[in-house]
């Protein structure tokens, strides 16, 4: 009787090394959403961009990704979460690349959508939702309280 306990126990337990990747995924998200605000200034002085201009770029992360989750939610649907978070993954390491060397307004503005329209946070909600026991779903939202709402 112990031992049925003991097993249910630890087929129930999520398990950091599970769900870690899926906390670092949503660190480099919000990451990509909030490192543009202390630069805006910066970039509004260096590429002579007005008030509108600089709002615009500021809600070029969170447009695009409101665009980007559904058409990278039926890609992960056809061929497997995991593979497309690690594309997505790679597309925002060329986005920060791009966001870094850019030298001209347009090629910021496609650094931010480069970084935004691969949308990982809505494919994360669904990893984690895959690999927690379906008999507990409150752990599925308890971690993920500062997780953007809406996504999934």
């Amino acid at each position: 009787m112990a031992a049925d306990i003991s097993k249910n126990n630890s087929e129930e337990k999520l398990g950091f090394k599970r769900i870690l990747p899926n906390f670092i995924i949503v660190l480099i998200d919000l990451l990509g959403l909030t490192v543009i605000i202390p630069l805006m200034p910066l970039y509004a002085a260096k590429f002579q961009a007005d008030a509108f201009t600089i709002g615009l770029l500021g809600a070029t992360y969170p447009i695009f990704q409101f665009l980007g989750a559904p058409l990278l939610g039926r890609i992960s649907d056809r061929y497997g979460r995991k593979p497309i978070l690690i594309i997505s993954q790679l597309g925002t390491f060329i986005g920060f690349l791009v966001l870094g060397f850019a030298n001209t307004l347009w090629v910021l503005f496609l650094a931010r959508l480069m970084v935004a329209s691969r949308a990982p946070t809505s494919l994360q909600h669904r990893q984690l939702s895959q690999i927690t026991p379906r008999q507990r779903p409150a752990p599925r939202v308890s971690g993920c309280s500062a997780l953007p709402l809406g996504s999934d």
